[in-house]
């Protein structure tokens, strides 16, 4: 995932990440540029601030059509733990699995936690 759109600011730690390895500087720049060049081709650049008239957000925001198609992105960008040819040492009769973090108490990440055994 290359962009984090929270009121967090994760950002910050960027720098430390890099410095202790935690990201590469590769890692990052194809972050970066993958996100430059979805605005490139949505014109951000040439109109920044492409946006609804906000007499139309009622009609557009927080719609059930919205919804219904944040749901589905969310649905399809969920990664799944697959433990392909037991490669992870994990029991075929784990029950559960510890989700730790800065966001594993999170709404969305806990709600669709799973394991593929």
């Amino acid at each position: 995932m290359d962009v984090q759109l929270t009121n967090s600011s994760n950002y910050q730690t960027i720098p430390a990440l890099l410095q202790s390895g935690g990201i590469t500087q590769s890692a990052l720049d194809t972050a970066v540029s993958r996100v430059l060049r979805a605005k490139f081709k949505m014109g951000l650049f040439e109109n920044p601030l492409l946006a609804l008239n906000q007499t139309m957000w009622s009609s557009q925001i927080n719609t059930a059509a919205a919804k219904a198609l944040a749901r589905k992105l969310d649905r399809e960008s969920i990664v799944l733990l697959e433990n392909q040819n037991s490669i992870l040492p994990l029991s075929k009769n784990i029950g559960s699995i510890a989700v730790i973090g800065p966001m594993a108490d999170g709404f969305m990440n806990v709600r669709h936690a799973h394991f593929l055994g």
